[in-house]
């Protein structure tokens, strides 16, 4: 197969270290990202489209991906913060107790959505 990177050039980016931080602490596992996270959906399709192809019989997409495309690409790996796992947690547990709320207002909408809708114009909230 010919080298991917002869058709596809690959650059360096900055490495989105907050949101990887964000979601190690959510999932309360470590997080990589490679240099070059920031390629987009495009590259993805262009490797794709390369190597449907280009590929050699028995050659996988995995074997692509891991000895052409991401060979020698380094990355960043972060670990979760405690605390910003306890954080989160405390996050979810709020944020899970606060669905009832909303779903007791949706219900409300739903039962009264007409009755909403008429006081709401009548004070020229929705127009009319």
């Amino acid at each position: 197969m010919k080298s991917i990177t002869s058709t596809i050039k690959i650059k360096s980016v900055f490495c989105p270290i907050v949101g990887q931080k964000i979601v190690a602490a959510a999932m309360n596992v470590p997080v990589s990202v490679m240099a070059i996270a920031g390629e987009g959906g495009v590259w993805g399709m262009e490797i794709l489209a390369t190597y449907m192809i280009n590929k050699e019989q028995q050659e996988s997409l995995e074997d692509l991906l891991d000895q052409q495309v991401f060979k020698g690409v380094e990355g960043q790996e972060i670990f979760p913060d405690g605390s910003d796992v306890k954080g989160f947690e405390a996050f979810m547990e709020r944020y899970t107790k606060g669905l009832a709320i909303e779903q007791i207002a949706v219900d409300y909408l739903v039962e009264n959505w007409r009755a909403v809708r008429v006081r709401a114009t009548q004070r020229g909230s929705i127009p009319g």
